[in-house]
């Protein structure tokens, strides 16, 4: 196959933006893409191979893994026996569970099953796993084991129609992908069938090229060849991780990848640029620049407790240049090569490689605790589990304290976390918890989440629950203090649109969120209520309760200081929001409490109280630390004085 090095430019394309998106910059929220664009030329290039393979007759299945297996392997390793001692030394002991977890899913080309089962993609603990990345490589090795024998089949049946069968199976693929888009999203995401056409597509374009070379029409290439290249960058900068994806939201990046393919030839100004030097030198590093940096920033994020800054987060994208460059050189390359490195050379390094890693993870998952976070660190749910009402179905008179409750807690987890202290403040007292993650106390607007996994249907069964609250409400006499609790201004917006966090948008949100919380206050007051509405715990750009953990485990955290106390003038973007959100409310909404006068001073809030560590993860206060604050602040006797 005639090497094209505007293909090397297009994967330079492909693999920064997924780069700069997990290192969190702002304005690749839509980077992700850049996977796709890689599954298309993966599918264009393999398929070129093997349909000159099936001409000259010399097409073997066992030949057609061991190419791959000499691209993927010696570099997939090297990047894991890396990572085995700096996760022996630098995770905690649930976190290296779960690494020695996908470190076994990451051999057996599964990863994509296990971190669908395990994380949302676009969750934050998503960020901490420096393995996440290899889901892409599973699909892939999937989609290379039974490719081969599907191109076979269709060949045989007609060479000179190979396409339209393989647009038969692509249609079918995303069909799927838009169904599953619809009742599992993460399926959509992660699974080999539901992103097989994203492959199929670079190969029918190889199926079509090895036919009938695209007509030299300078114009007519120049301009679909900048549509290609439009159709990517704008999903890059125009996504993010509330965006429906994949589904019909892939289309873009996939077909613009498909025109640059097709039309971006050498004289083109598209293929110029893609095969300008540097671009060229970066696609030729692509597959380890990809390996190396995810590993880089997620080790990063959890040596600083999810704080990882500008520096440090450059470091680590700068670090995997090198560290690719000298993997490609003398890993990648070497290998590549059956002159260098004999078949039965690659068959023993990898056995050796599988034989040690596999042995390192099942060590790691049998000898290490079954959990994921020491017991303070569990999630606070306030009386129990079943109080977070995932199902807007459930009664309200299922989580109470007593059949004639005085106070209601109302709100997503920030108030759940306060059921133990509230509890503590007035043992014995009648309480009821209505509460619902990421459900703030919003009748008439709803929030959205940003996460993949919690669907669509999410704002209005969140409004239906809420509906539900007041209708208990109206029902419970006995009930004369609503407690009103939630990360006010987060993810607020109306179910029609989506507000981004950015500037202007999100700062004109802020009254939108007002006028609900208002909506929610003047229908309690209505049924004779009293309401009080507290403002959630101080929230840093790291994660306290994690950071405290690393400390009692004598793990190393860079970036905070050794009491992980917050700093009130570097409060984290989600914090700031809320602040500036109770900055702004009007006084004539409610009364407002908060926890400053027990955990802060005039600079730094506490996060621990002698010897009670007060937050479990970023934002929520653990069981013990909820019932310290509420003991302290007495906490319901607060409420009483202020509520109206």
């Amino acid at each position: 196959m005639r090497y094209r090095p505007e293909i090397d430019g297009l994967r330079a394309l492909a693999v920064l933006p997924v780069m700069l998106f997990h290192a969190a910059v702002p304005a690749f929220s839509g980077g992700y893409v850049g996977v796709d664009v890689f599954f298309v030329v993966s599918g264009y290039l393999i398929t070129s191979l093997l349909l000159e393979d099936l001409e000259a007759g010399r097409f073997t299945y066992l030949g057609f893994l061991e190419r791959r297996a000499r691209r993927i392997l010696p570099a997939l390793f090297l990047v894991l026996l890396v990572c085995i001692p700096a996760a022996w030394l630098l995770l905690l002991p649930g976190q290296l569970r779960e690494f020695s977890q996908s470190l076994i899913a990451t051999i057996a080309f599964a990863s994509n099953f296990y971190f669908r089962r395990e994380t949302g993609y676009f969750e934050d603990a998503a960020e901490a796993m420096p393995l996440l990345h290899t889901w892409s490589l599973a699909v892939e090795e999937q989609y290379y084991i039974f490719y081969p024998v599907l191109l076979l089949a269709v060949w045989r049946l007609s060479k000179r129609t190979v396409w339209l069968p393989l647009a038969v199976f692509a249609a079918a693929s995303i069909v799927l992908a838009e169904g599953l888009m619809r009742i599992d999203s993460g399926a959509a995401f992660f699974l080999a069938p539901a992103r097989a056409w994203e492959f199929l597509l670079g190969a029918i374009t190889a199926s079509l090229r090895a036919r009938q070379e695209p007509r030299n029409a300078r114009f007519g290439n120049d301009a679909l060849a900048a549509t290609g290249l439009a159709l990517i960058l704008a999903p890059v900068f125009l996504y993010d991780g509330a965006t429906r994806f994949p589904g019909a939201n892939a289309l873009a990046p996939v077909f613009g990848a498909v025109l640059i393919i097709w039309n971006a030839r050498p004289g083109t100004l598209t293929g110029r640029v893609l095969s300008t030097r540097p671009l060229v030198g970066l696609g030729l590093l692509s597959y380890s620049l990809y390996l190396w940096h995810q590993p880089l920033l997620a080790f990063a994020r959890v040596v600083t407790a999810g704080d990882v800054g500008l520096p440090l987060t450059a470091f680590a994208l700068l670090l995997s240049l090198p560290l690719a460059y000298l993997s490609w050189r003398f890993i990648e390359s070497p290998f590549r090569r059956p002159e260098a490195v004999s078949a039965k050379a690659v068959l023993a390094v990898s056995a050796g490689a599988v034989t040690v890693v596999g042995g390192l993870g099942l060590a790691g998952h049998f000898g290490l605790k079954d959990e994921s976070l020491t017991d303070w660190r569990r999630v606070n749910h306030g009386l129990n589990e079943l109080c977070e009402f995932r199902s807007r179905f459930e009664p309200v008179s299922a989580c109470v304290t007593s059949s004639k409750p005085k106070y209601l807690v109302w709100g997503d987890s920030t108030a759940m976390a306060l059921v133990p202290g509230l509890l503590a403040s007035r043992p014995g007292v009648g309480l009821a918890q209505a509460t619902r993650s990421v459900c703030g106390p919003h009748l008439e607007l709803a929030p959205v989440m940003t996460e993949i996994g919690y669907g669509r249907e999410w704002p209005s069964e969140c409004l239906a629950f809420n509906q539900s609250v007041l209708e208990y409400l109206a029902a419970t006499p006995s009930v004369e203090v609503v407690i009103l609790s939630g990360k006010f201004g987060k993810h607020v917006v109306s179910p029609e649109r989506r507000v981004s966090r950015a500037g202007v948008e999100q700062t004109a949100s802020l009254s939108a969120a007002h006028e609900s919380l208002a909506a929610t206050v003047a229908a309690i007051r209505k049924l004779g209520k009293r309401v009080v509405i507290i403002k959630p715990p101080p929230r840093g750009r790291f994660d306290a309760g994690l950071c405290l953990e690393r400390r009692a485990q004598a793990k190393p955290t860079w970036g905070v200081r050794s009491d992980c106390a917050i700093d009130r003038l570097l409060l984290g973007s989600e914090a700031g929001f809320t602040h500036e959100f109770f900055e702004t409310l009007p006084k004539a909404i409610g009364p407002v409490a908060d926890f400053d006068s027990a955990l802060c001073d005039r600079r730094w809030c506490r996060t621990e109280i002698d010897g009670t560590f007060i937050y479990r993860d970023a934002g929520h206060f653990s069981i013990d630390g909820s019932i310290e604050v509420g003991r302290r602040m007495r906490l319901l006797d607060l409420i009483d004085g202020v509520a109206r």
